[in-house]
């Protein structure tokens, strides 16, 4: 039996649905959904590799007909708004998975792996919770000179939530979409120049995919994500540090150790591969951030464009401003960066300079000067401005962080790209110039994820949890993984609920191992319930008094 663990703010989420059904009257619980990832164990896969199932105590469970059987009992039971399958043949998903789920109200999408490979990744979405709007369909194939040479996709999908008609939800949250990645990595635990290499063309489609206009209510310029698939990396490998922690120093690290698999009888070899420049292809032209430079030489000229509007319409408030003036018959003083001090004897100063220069500049622009201005400045003045001493002296007693504590990387002398997307292909090799010379060696993503799971027994810390195995395997290869609020370390609008709690290998040994009578595939699922909410994970929920009832809302 798998336990259903809450977490802390799950805990407060059922104490206050308990007391406000008892107590105070109506609850408005946040918008909540729950994920299932499986790999269900390609048949074709069993059926070549079947000395990995020899310990199967009934043939008769290893045939398709019964294990499709289990498999779907399952998914029926957890009945996940979204869930994510990975090693489904693609006559399989035509002929069982579509047809059922479609029944079920799930919208269905799959990517098959490319070639003569049978099977690939199935994403199934509850029609009545979330609305599909973007699917991108990744095959980390490149070409067979570089690392990406494997076969192995990923399914990306755009969702908008339905939230209740009847819940008042911020604009925010109602402009909120869930980034749903659906993958399976390499298993070869030898090759973690292609795992981290994949794993690393993943971040940049998902950066692309995610990413917003930052906003003044929210500072995060990334919609949330839900990450789920087999990465075939253990949760003490360097893979999985790359994901948790946003950065991995690859130089020289050991192609066998990076996702730190524990695999009996796996041929070894004499010759160890180790990790080096370039990581990531350069024709992918994805830079270390893992960020498409074509994406990111978009947002800068979109930025470009705002900043060019809003000084066109600043220009447009002080000619009018000017133009006003000239009408009334006023004097308009004309002022100059870099103008002389008028001598002592020409005028009376005001012993106040600031108040004296605020209220010369109100007089000038016609305005009161008891209200509070609005500050414009033409672009001529503002490139004058630019180019003046006063732009160049540095201001007494300002702090400036020293090189040692500048963000790797990152330098004074750092080469600028190509000014638009158009010379990435004019420029093939200056392209690559800037890449190998922006390079440090250190891989990195904008995005942070929180698991979803401890990866240990929630009554024994020692004890690891599985959610795999075979003659070869017993350990914990597949995730749920949810981005974290800006700081990386705190949960954002995803707020984790409560998760399925997975066993530990000696309870899934003494069961017959998988698959069995029970569990139809060497994978066991992973079932996690999410809400939406902006309420800060550490703090109380809110609530608000009624004159006859309370009415609570998170």
């Amino acid at each position: 039996e798998r336990p259903w663990v809450l977490t802390a703010f799950g805990r407060k989420l059922a104490c206050l649905q308990s007391i406000a059904v008892g107590r105070l009257g109506n609850f408005i619980a946040p918008f909540q959904f729950s994920v299932t990832d499986f790999n269900v164990l390609s048949q074709d896969l069993m059926e070549t590799n079947g000395n990995l199932y020899s310990h199967v105590l009934d043939p008769q469970w290893l045939a398709w007909s019964y294990r499709s059987t289990v498999i779907l009992a399952d998914i029926i039971r957890h009945s996940s708004d979204i869930v994510c399958l990975q090693e489904v043949n693609e006559v399989h998903f035509y002929d069982f998975f579509q047809p059922k789920m479609r029944q079920l109200g799930y919208t269905c999408v799959y990517k098959k792996r490319r070639g003569d490979k049978p099977d690939g990744c199935a994403t199934f979405v509850r029609s009545s919770v979330f609305e599909v709007l973007h699917v991108q369909k990744v095959e980390y194939y490149v070409s067979d000179r570089c690392v990406l040479d494997r076969d192995n996709i990923a399914l990306i999908l755009t969702l908008k939530p339905n939230f209740p008609k009847n819940v008042k939800v911020s604009k925010d949250m109602r402009d909120m979409r869930l980034i749903v990645a659906n993958t399976h990595l390499l298993f070869n635990p030898k090759r973690g120049d292609v795992k981290l290499s994949q794993l690393g063309f993943l971040m940049a489609e998902i950066e692309r995919l995610s990413y917003k206009e930052r906003t003044l209510k929210l500072n995060d310029n990334y919609q949330p994500v839900l990450l789920c698939g087999d990465l075939s990396a253990s949760p003490t490998s360097p893979l999985y540090t790359f994901l948790r922690r946003g950065f991995l120093k690859y130089d020289g690290l050991d192609c066998a150790a990076v996702s730190g698999q524990l695999v009996e009888d796996w041929p070894t070899s004499s010759r160890h591969r180790y990790l080096r420049y370039p990581i990531l292809p350069e024709q992918l032209r994805i830079n270390e951030d893992c960020q498409y430079l074509g994406a990111l030489f978009q947002r800068r000229k979109r930025q470009e464009n705002r900043v060019e509007r809003s000084i066109s319409e600043s220009e447009g408030v002080a000619v009018g401003n000017r133009q006003r003036l000239l009408s009334s018959g006023r004097n308009t003083p004309t002022f100059s960066v870099g103008s002389p001090v008028p001598d002592e004897e020409d005028e009376v100063v005001d012993p106040d300079p600031e108040k004296a220069g605020m209220a010369a500049a109100m007089d000038f622009l016609g305005l009161d000067s008891s209200t509070k201005p609005k500050r414009v400045y033409s672009r001529e003045f503002l490139l004058e401005l630019r180019d003046s001493p006063l732009c160049e002296a540095e201001p007494p007693g300002l702090s400036t962080f020293p090189p040692e504590m500048r963000q790797q990387g990152e330098s004074e002398d750092s080469p600028i790209p190509p000014n638009d997307a158009d010379d990435l292909d004019d420029q093939p090799a200056s392209m690559a110039e800037y890449l190998r010379s922006t390079s440090d060696m250190v891989l990195r993503h904008k995005l942070r994820f929180l698991s979803a799971f401890e990866h240990h027994l929630v009554d024994d810390c020692s004890t690891a949890e599985v959610s795999t195995y075979h003659a070869r395997v017993c350990e914990n290869l597949d995730y749920v993984l949810y981005t974290a609020a800006p700081d990386g370390h705190t949960e954002g609008p995803l707020k984790l609920v409560g998760r399925l709690g997975l066993p530990s290998s000696a309870v899934v040994v003494a069961a017959g191992g998988l698959p069995n009578r029970k569990h139809g595939s060497d994978h066991l699922p992973l079932v996690a319930k999410f809400a939406i909410s902006n309420e800060p994970t550490g703090r109380g929920m809110s609530h608000a008094e009624g004159r006859k009832k309370r009415t609570i809302t998170l």
